[in-house]
């Protein structure tokens, strides 16, 4: 978890990420002392031990000493990663010397730099190694010819031995600086070469995102992953999770116009992190470019196909969707309870319509299929939905009803078991295995 110090920067980088959020939501500006201890308690609860101290420029907040040294004081945190741009005051730089301290130092081209914040940069780090700052360059790719030499340079006279990197992508309103979706693999090369100048020099890099699985064509993916065993994790990524001043808490800036929620409704990182999986993250998976509609990768689900920030356009008109067939399916719900199920019907096919990747109206429809008798339609929805989000909890306990309806106790078992261990939790789930392993006993003999 990212927490957002402040929303002041002493830079202005062509790419960045978060200057949009920051000047649209006018409830940002700088966390008080008071939201920070809280933040700190909150991960106390979760037993996160790292604190992340993000921006703007974190260390730009008034209350930057009395921050770290809290942090640094505090037995319950054993790391503490400030990302910074570098240009701050030098009378700073003494506060991050401590050893729990690590500074991911973004790192652009000298001609990205206005002025003499090149020469700030450079003298804030040179003074960072002299005392002894655990440093560790970050550099953002925006354009497919990117250049590397300067980043060479700078690792080689330090003797750095690790880098994070990262692509940039859009913001809401495409402004920023980034690379298109389409000219992925036209920067494949450059990055292949680029990575392994860096494994030549003894360099660790690290890729702070991820990046899809067609940017690389096999042979150079291969020398990547024998190089860089971790980029073998595939091509998708989990919530970041950004808390800003007034504990507002969104998944990542790409997509934080949507599901924002605040930081005291949640008990801990891991519930947050839920949330956000549960509620968001399957626009991975079903929203999709139409260029990748019959990529291997995503079909097999190691590769989520771009960044959600390539997606918002279309998420927000899946949402609108969704809307709106979530509406016409509150009528069909009436319909069947009145015991009208052929108005119903129609209904439920009209919400289908309207929304047809809006996993949650595909669920409901398959149980009104299930409950009137339909098995065949409601599997053939439930295959839909497994297609794309094959560890959809519902879909083991739907296919149970329909074992159970058929008779088919011991598939009705083998169905809710798997339930159960997506939801250990249900005590229904428990009791229908009971009741049906005593039927199995009765109509099938022992099982």
């Amino acid at each position: 978890m990212n927490i957002l110090l402040t929303d002041k920067c002493s830079n202005s980088c062509p790419y960045c990420f978060a200057k949009e959020k920051l000047e649209e939501d006018s409830r940002l500006n700088q966390m008080p002392l008071e939201n920070y201890r809280k933040v700190l308690d909150f991960l106390r609860k979760s037993k996160n031990r790292s604190v992340k101290l993000l921006g703007g420029e974190p260390m730009l907040h008034s209350n930057i000493r009395e921050i770290i040294n809290m942090t640094v004081d505090d037995d319950d945190f054993e790391s503490i990663v400030v990302f910074s741009g570098g240009i701050f005051d030098k009378s700073l730089v003494h506060l991050l010397t401590h050893e729990k301290i690590h500074v991911v130092l973004n790192t652009n081209h000298p001609s990205d730099y206005k002025e003499d914040k090149w020469e700030i940069f450079m003298k804030n780090l040179d003074y960072m190694i002299s005392l002894g700052v655990d440093v560790t360059p970050g550099y953002n790719i925006y354009k497919t010819d990117f250049e590397y030499d300067f980043i060479l340079e700078l690792l080689d006279y330090y003797k750095l031995k690790n880098l994070r990197w990262t692509v940039a992508v859009p913001m809401h309103s495409y402004e920023n600086l980034h690379v298109p979706f389409d000219d992925y693999r036209k920067m494949g090369k450059r990055l292949t070469e680029f990575l392994l100048k860096f494994a030549d020099m003894g360099v660790e890099s690290r890729l702070d995102c991820f990046l899809p699985l067609c940017t690389f064509n096999d042979s150079d993916y291969g020398k990547l992953i024998k190089t860089f065993p971790s980029m073998a994790k595939g091509g998708f990524c989990r919530p970041a999770i950004d808390v800003g001043p007034d504990l507002t808490v969104w998944r990542c800036f790409a997509i934080s116009s949507y599901e924002n929620v605040s930081l005291g409704d949640f008990a801990s990182l891991k519930d947050l992190t839920g949330f956000f999986m549960s509620s968001f993250d399957h626009y991975k998976w079903h929203i999709w470019p139409e260029q990748c509609e019959n990529c291997k990768y995503r079909l097999s689900r190691i590769c989520q196909s771009s960044c959600l920030a390539f997606k918002v356009k279309e998420i927000k008109k899946f949402l609108e969707e969704e809307k709106c067939g979530n509406s016409i399916l509150e009528e069909a719900k009436e319909l069947f309870s009145k015991n009208d199920i052929s108005s119903a019907s129609v209904k439920y096919k009209e919400a289908l319509k309207i929304a047809p990747k809006s996993i949650k109206i595909k669920a409901e429809s398959s149980l009104f299929y299930i409950k009137s008798g339909d098995f065949l339609t409601a599997g053939t929805l439930l295959d839909e939905i497994e297609k794309e989000y094959p560890d959809y909890s519902a879909l083991p306990v739907y296919r149970g009803i329909i074992c159970e309806e058929k008779k088919d106790y011991q598939g009705a078992v083998r169905n809710y078991r798997k339930a159960l261990r997506l939801c250990p939790g249900e005590n229904d789930l428990k009791d229908r295995i009971k009741k049906l392993r005593s039927l199995q006993i009765l109509n099938m003999g022992f099982i």
